[in-house]
């Protein structure tokens, strides 16, 4: 076997070690100094990754300007390691893709990283199965062995250990051993993750590390920038796997209050909701014409409530029906659960939504009656109306809803709610089969934590990239071609103000506020589908009941009406027709027999299943 074939064999078993040994885990023995790669797959805005088709049938100037673009995030991509390297001994290979590009080249480099696995297995079974063929016939030398493998098995050889004898050390020598080592091209240890179903994909397709230990001991740092209770939102079946980048979070919900006007005709202290300040709409209306009794600039229910609307849908082709079923806790259901004030976690069986009767909620139906109430009355004033207002509902961030306060009384009436993409919008996680756990969690642990390295992986080069206003604000040079989501890099605390995005020191400090009184929604990510065996007929008899309610409650014209509405509805499931459908079935939480289960116990199921429910 000649020089260079050998040479290249090294190579790629170097290259195998780094990427198959342990399924891919460094060993707790490596010495903690040694010379590590590891590979960083981003989402970037501008597009660095062109195939070579793409950039055959560009012209000279388009060419030209990839070329000046690749050039930017080379010199940025060098900054990174030359700090890196310092700190850490490790070296970063940067791989920058649009989000158009960028889930299609995870996953191909997980696949083809799971292909060479198996043929390392592949292989390796069929050279000791060869070898005792071989033994038999009194062949034991391995490099007779190797030789014989390679004639049989000339697709798999690469994947075996070269015999020390046909190694050449003079090519050994020439691997240079301060150089970094290089890295598999389908090599994944850090990258990011931008939405909840591909963070559920990926776990249950096993590409994800496990964080726990890591976040107890060299990433411990990072519990105290992250929000604890966003690394306990994003945790699955009591096992971390991504750490989410703190972004602003939700809107709140605030009753404002007229100071004037309540000082005038009522007790500040006695208005805790739209209920309780009743009293004072009805008196400004009658007595204050140059006030608007209502505003809203966007309210259209009752707040704190998430309703069970559960439906589906069937479509049928080639005689085989497909259902897919759909949870929408906006649209209006009998069927609900109340936010309280200490829903702002999923650690507790408390914290575990319901599915309560709400015509029995007297907290949702104080609610419903006073919003009746206003429009009954007509207090709501005009969208665009100038005039002040005596109450308020305003929805929008801390910042908006703190412009009103010199003159408003602020109730918050409803917290910040954290969406999905809130939370799972934005992650870095470790990949599965990464060469080094530790360093990639090193390096996930800087970024995070450090301003200096943030904002070098965020803008780039300082007066090449961006530059800083005169309040410390980040903007972008003219000529800057390097191009990051502040969003999507890490975590915005750390970095500096967007100025491009007209963020200020000031926003960021409303939303580190605003974030610490973010709600979680005890059922985000909960789904039905078909396999749990859903009681389908119990679901099209909970929406008919609640299509009938909410048509009668929408026909009422006075309060009084109203309150007689309810109360025949909640009559109706507590022992009339929908007693069975609703009361006995659709609440009940546990499942019983092998089918036909309420979509309450497939919820609890999934709660536990989640780890937000110890096992009963």
């Amino acid at each position: 076997m000649n020089k260079k074939l050998i040479a290249f064999a090294l190579c790629v078993l170097a290259l195998f070690s780094v990427l198959l040994t342990s399924c891919g885990k460094s060993e707790d023995g490596e010495a903690e100094n040694s010379k590590v790669t590891l590979t960083m797959l981003v989402v970037s805005d501008a597009q660095v990754y062109y195939t070579d088709a793409e950039l055959a049938a560009m012209s000279a100037e388009e060419r030209a300007r990839v070329e000046e673009t690749r050039a930017q995030y080379d010199a940025v991509t060098e900054q990174i390691n030359k700090v890196t390297k310092a700190k850490y001994n490790t070296a970063l290979e940067i791989f920058y893709y649009t989000e158009e590009q960028y889930y299609e080249a995870v996953e191909t480099k997980m696949l083809n990283t799971e292909d060479k696995m198996d043929a390392k297995n592949t292989a390796t079974k069929a050279y000791k199965a060869l070898a005792r063929e071989q033994k038999k016939l009194g062949v034991t030398d391995e490099v007779e062995l190797y030789h014989l493998f390679g004639e049989k098995y000339p697709e798999l050889l690469s994947y075996i250990a070269i015999p020390a004898a046909l190694v050449d050390k003079s090519e050994e020598e020439a691997l240079d051993e301060d150089a970094y080592p290089e890295v598999d091209v389908d090599q994944v240890d850090i990258l990011f993750v931008g939405s909840y179903d591909k963070y559920m994909e990926y776990i249950d397709a096993g590409w994800l590390s496990k964080l726990n230990d890591q976040l107890n001991s060299t990433a411990k740092k990072l519990t105290s920038y992250v929000y604890p209770a966003f690394l306990e939102a994003v945790k699955v079946k009591k096992n971390y796997y991504a750490v989410p980048n703190n972004t602003v979070i939700g809107q709140y919900t605030s009753l404002l209050v007229n100071k004037a006007m309540c000082d005038k005709y009522s007790d500040p202290a006695q208005i805790t909701s739209l209920a309780t300040a009743l009293d004072l709409i009805e008196t400004v209306a009658k007595y204050e014409k140059d006030y608007d009794p209502v505003w809203c600039n966007s309210y259209d229910g009752v707040t704190n409530v998430h309703y069970w609307s559960v439906d589906y849908t069937e479509t049928e082709e080639n005689g085989r029906i497909t259902r897919e079923f759909f949870i929408d806790p906006t649209k209006f259901s009998v069927l609900g659960a109340m936010y309280r004030a200490n829903y702002t976690s999923l650690t507790s069986d408390p914290q575990i939504f319901s599915f309560g009767n709400l015509m029995d909620d007297s907290v949702y139906i104080e609610q419903l009656v006073a919003l009746k109430t206003i429009e009954f009355e007509g207090y709501r004033g005009a969208e665009n109306s100038e005039k002040p207002f005596a109450v308020g509902v305003i929805k929008g961030s801390g910042e908006e809803i703190a412009k009103y306060e010199d003159e408003y009384y602020n109730i918050i009436l409803e917290y910040p709610v954290a969406t999905e993409n809130d939370l799972f919008g934005s992650m870095f996680a470790v990949g599965n089969y990464t060469s080094n756990l530790t360093r990639a969690m090193e390096i996930l642990t800087y970024l995070n934590t450090d301003s200096d390295f943030r904002n070098l992986f965020q803008y780039g080069l300082k007066d090449i990239n961006y530059e800083l206003t005169e309040d410390g604000r980040a903007t972008r040079v003219e000529g800057n071609l390097y191009q990051m989501d502040v969003y999507k890099t890490g975590n915005i605390f750390v970095a500096y103000p967007d100025a491009d995005k007209g963020m200020t020191h000031q926003t960021l400090e409303n939303a580190k506020k605003q974030d610490l009184e973010v709600v979680f929604n005890p059922a985000m990510g909960f789904a039905i589908v078909p396999e749990d065996f859903p009681d389908r007929a119990n679901i099209k008899t909970v929406l008919k009941a609640s299509e009938e309610f909410l048509a009668k409650i929408e026909a009422c014209e006075s309060v009084d009406e109203l309150r007689a509405v309810i109360a025949d509805c909640n009559a109706e499931i507590q022992g009339g027709i929908y007693k069975e459908a609703i009361r006995q079935k659709a609440m009940y939480s546990t499942m019983v027999g092998d089918q036909d289960f309420s979509a309450y116990a497939l919820y609890m199921k999934w709660a536990k299943a989640m780890g937000y429910l110890e096992e009963q």
